[in-house]
């Protein structure tokens, strides 16, 4: 059992590489932020919450703190003298808020980062959508300069250049008459889908006006058989 507020020394022997454990600043203090299992820190009784006040024999604490240098300590040096602190209920407490704030942040910067790509991927698409309607526009609007830019012909000089106008003024034709029926076809289409929706009434009125022979009187009675 460990008790809050009591030191323990702890030494990383030779050919140790990966010390399981992570520390975090807080407020001048180094705190054991993560412990994994079956590692070497854990081994020693490393908690989250611990406090880390001496490395190599020297202090850890304080305004004077060199982060940096600290790392590269732990990471290099073999054999490596540390000293912790038994954390208290209010590090252990700080140490899991600091954790919860950690991955609230992470979970809203990949939020953030999927708005962003799929906000630029619909511009993207948009961009593109409106480069082929102008690239459409555009072939259509040169295929049709000839047609008008063409001075009449008199003489069939030009029976080539007159093969070429009528083929071209032919396919404009078919085209809009295309369009034409795919808008008759779209109308017929929503009064179908309107019908569907709001009109049961109509189809039993269809019914009735169907088969005459087989309801008879305005209260919707009927013979038997």
């Amino acid at each position: 059992t460990k008790n809050p507020g009591e030191s323990f020394h702890a030494v990383v022997p030779e050919g140790v590489t990966k010390l399981g454990f992570r520390l975090h600043a807080m407020k001048s203090r180094m705190l054991v932020y993560t412990v994994k299992s079956m590692t070497w820190a854990d081994l020693v009784g490393l908690r989250p919450g611990d406090l880390l006040v001496n490395l190599q024999g020297k202090r850890t604490w304080g305004s004077g703190l060199d982060q940096k240098v600290l790392v590269a300590t732990i990471r290099r040096i073999r054999p490596l003298e540390m000293v912790f602190i038994n954390g208290t209920i209010d590090d252990q407490t700080e140490v899991v808020a600091v954790r919860i704030q950690t991955a609230w942040r992470a979970k809203w910067a990949r939020k953030k980062f999927q708005f962003l790509t799929a906000n630029a991927t619909m511009r993207v698409a948009s961009a593109a959508a409106t480069f082929k309607g102008r690239a459409a526009r555009r072939a259509t609007a040169q295929a049709l300069q000839p047609v008008m830019a063409a001075p009449p012909s008199s003489s069939g000089a030009n029976s080539h250049e007159d093969d070429r106008i009528a083929i071209l003024l032919e396919e404009l034709s078919l085209a809009r008459a295309e369009l034409v029926e795919l808008k008759h076809a779209q109308k017929e289409v929503v009064v179908h889908t309107r019908q569907d929706q709001h009109g049961h009434r109509e189809m039993v009125g269809h019914a009735e006006a169907d088969q005459p022979d087989r309801f008879e009187g305005s209260e919707g009675r009927s013979d038997p058989p």
